[in-house]
């Protein structure tokens, strides 16, 4: 009912496809009132299954939203930001949600899962991090390579069960003596190749190993995306307090007309990113890149490590598909019966999930999970849980889960999506056409990157569509699609 209701809101409030793309730009921008992104960040909550979204009250004053309320888990509490921070017109989160376990554990219980978490992640095992707990505030110290490890450490810390808060003196090595013209000019590569960036509004600035950001980005998303890209090796801080988040309907996420990159500049653009990937130990990974086709293969440490490869490659501008031939292949065997007991522990800890619901059974390597959960992210979260333990080369999950779908017209349900589309910064209504017959919704048209694909196909699910046929094409930075032949694909 909550979903239903907030829908009729929007569409009462907003009516948008009334008139659709025959607004001007400055009605367009009208539509973005505080009230209307407050509604449209209502429904993103009551969609998502990581959000209880009956207990979060949102208030939104000139673009700036504040959360407040209590959910269970601090993972939970991060996915309110990252919901809003992926709505048109949000310029900046003050999130004030306590976290308010539903399980009671100990200081003494918290601590030995947090260290358990970190020392079975096949990244984070050998990182110099102490934990400390009281009263349900962990806190860790220590000392990484990157700043990207320190953020891996954190986000593993978080997806702990029982955590009220987390705190840090995490500090990181700085290694590399290097030139601030050196600095800047990575910076500067890493923001071009990077779908979720348009480097064309953005001014980089380093003094002293500090990198300052300013310029306009179209979300709060993108904001955030460019301070992480930044952080490059031989840096001490990255300030991105000058970067104006702006929305406007004339500004695109990248720019059209630029020429798409070579396969040689794409190959190298993957090979930049794996390099501060701290997830991606242990590889010997070859790129072989052919008209926007990326082709992976060679051998990883760990299937965490395979699936980091392929989202960096789908990260990167100029690709329409990406071909993960990498192999698994531990330098270490693992009993099964002892991977088997790593990923029940992993479950236990894990504030999302019931282990007593799930069925864990290995055989060479492959986890098989059966059981029930309550929902499709449930059964998705079991699986990347998987990817993360050590020995682990390939994951079977047939875990069952209900179908709540509440019935709609395909009428409703198509102006449902399109209005997922419009409040996405990432999404061109203009350029997706949407058909509905029987609630399976149909998604034709073109998109710049890869990335904007899915969050096509996610916004309809989130929408109510019950599937979802995706036949979206990526279209290169010069305005042509790309079409893969055979050769291409077999090559």
């Amino acid at each position: 009912m909550m979903r239903r209701w907030l829908t009729w809101s929007l569409t009462l409030t907003l009516g948008f496809f009334s008139l659709q793309v025959a607004h001007s730009e400055n009605e367009q921008l009208a539509m973005t009132t505080d009230a209307n992104i407050g509604l449209a960040i209502e429904y993103r909550l009551a969609q998502d299954h990581r959000v209880q979204e009956n207990l979060i009250e949102v208030v939104v004053e000139r673009g700036i939203v504040t959360f407040t309320g209590r959910v269970d888990n601090l993972l939970s509490k991060e996915r309110a930001s990252a919901l809003a921070e992926t709505i048109k017109g949000v310029r900046s989160v003050i999130n004030r949600i306590i976290v308010a376990p539903s399980t009671q554990l100990d200081d003494e219980n918290i601590q030995h899962h947090v260290q358990s978490a970190l020392l079975e992640n096949p990244a984070t095992e050998l990182y110099e991090i102490d934990v400390t707990v009281q009263d349900g505030s962990v806190h860790l110290q220590g000392t990484v390579q990157s700043w990207q490890e320190k953020q891996l450490a954190l986000q593993v810390a978080k997806g702990v069960n029982g955590i009220k808060t987390l705190t840090h003196d995490i500090m990181i090595k700085t290694i590399d003596d290097r030139s601030d013209h050196a600095i800047r000019e990575e910076i500067i590569q890493r923001l071009t190749y990077d779908v979720w960036v348009n480097p064309e509004s953005l001014d980089v600035v380093v003094q002293d190993g500090t990198v300052s950001l300013s310029g306009t980005v179209n979300s709060l998303d993108q904001k955030s995306r460019a301070i992480h890209l930044s952080w490059v090796h031989g840096i001490t801080a990255v300030h991105g307090d000058q970067l104006n988040v702006e929305w406007s309907p004339s500004q695109r996420l990248r720019r059209t007309g630029l020429v798409t990159p070579s396969d040689e500049t794409i190959q190298q653009a993957i090979k930049d990113a794996l390099s501060y990937d701290p997830r991606v130990v242990k590889s010997d990974i070859t790129i072989e890149v052919n008209e926007g086709l990326v082709i992976l293969t060679g051998t990883v440490d760990t299937l965490y490590a395979k699936q980091a490869i392929e989202e960096d490659a789908q990260n990167t501008v100029g690709i329409y598909r990406v071909v993960n031939h990498v192999k698994v292949q531990s330098q270490t065997t693992i009993p099964d019966e002892e991977i088997a007991s790593r990923m029940q522990a992993s479950i236990s800890r894990d504030p999302f999930l019931d282990q007593e619901n799930i069925d864990v059974t290995v055989h060479h390597g492959t986890v098989f999970l059966q059981g029930h959960v309550t929902s499709r992210y449930q059964q998705a979260r079991a699986t990347t849980l998987a990817w993360g333990v050590k020995g682990v080369v390939n994951v079977s999950n047939t875990l069952q889960h209900p179908v709540k779908w509440t019935w709609e017209s395909d009428i409703e349900l198509r102006q449902n999506i399109k209005e997922q589309f419009w409040w996405s910064p990432f999404l061109s209504v203009e350029s997706i056409t949407v058909q509905v017959e029987d609630g399976v919704a149909t998604l034709d048209g073109t998109v710049d990157s890869w990335q904007q694909r899915h969050i096509a196909k996610d916004n309809a699910l989130a929408a109510g569509a019950k599937s979802v046929h995706n036949r979206i094409q990526i279209q290169s930075l010069d305005g042509s699609s790309f079409v893969p032949t055979p050769e291409k694909l077999y090559r």
